[in-house]
């Protein structure tokens, strides 16, 4: 919204453009911003499930992942765990963190997100809720863990897939996700030139 506005030069986002968002970019004169000089990724996070250091559970399947997070799943027993309600923790649907949560985890086994989630405004925050309550579970940047204990996510054939700097870089971790640096189809301020350089 800032960016067609006029009130913001360069967009950082955890996530994608949205096709929406594409065209009202294109209606506004900016250009098409999924053009390859439109785009460019600065770095790389990832999308971890964390739980507390205290939960023995310590991998999770991506369909459970999301059957959790849609409420399908309630009980850690379904997991492995104690025989406790889940309590749910995901970033903000305000965040980008929070919006690649529901497009990549959600999205492609077409589920919504549970109504009883806490969001939280701010990765740190949710992290150290996670990290705190023994039978919280929630998603956070792989930047942003703190103390709360990442799990590993289980492939059906058995193979498991670790969050770690490697395994992000080289794209095998199945939620990486791309820092995105998008900027309109017009001359930038030079400071602006100078900090994409």
């Amino acid at each position: 919204a800032d960016l067609l506005a006029n009130e913001a030069d360069v967009v950082m986002s955890l996530r994608e453009i949205r096709p929406n968002e594409r065209d009202r970019a294109f209606e506004a004169g900016m250009g098409d911003m999924t053009a390859q000089n439109r785009s460019r990724v600065l770095a790389l996070d990832a999308i971890v499930p964390v739980v507390s250091p205290q939960n023995p559970v310590r991998e999770i399947s991506p369909l459970d992942l999301a059957r959790v997070f849609a409420g399908e799943i309630k009980n850690w027993a379904a997991l492995g765990g104690a025989n406790a309600p889940i309590a749910l923790h995901a970033p903000s649907v305000r965040t980008g963190l929070g919006q690649a949560t529901e497009d990549r985890i959600l999205g492609p086994v077409n589920l919504n997100m549970d109504e009883n989630v806490t969001r939280h405004a701010r990765g740190a925050a949710l992290a150290n809720a996670v990290s705190e309550d023994p039978f919280a579970f929630g998603v956070a940047s792989y930047a942003e863990v703190g103390r709360a204990q990442p799990l590993i996510l289980k492939g059906p054939c058995g193979r498991v897939l670790r969050a770690t700097r490697r395994s992000i870089k080289t794209e095998d971790y199945p939620l990486t996700a791309p820092m995105f640096l998008y900027t309109p189809a017009r001359r930038l301020p030079k400071l602006g030139r100078e900090f994409l350089s």
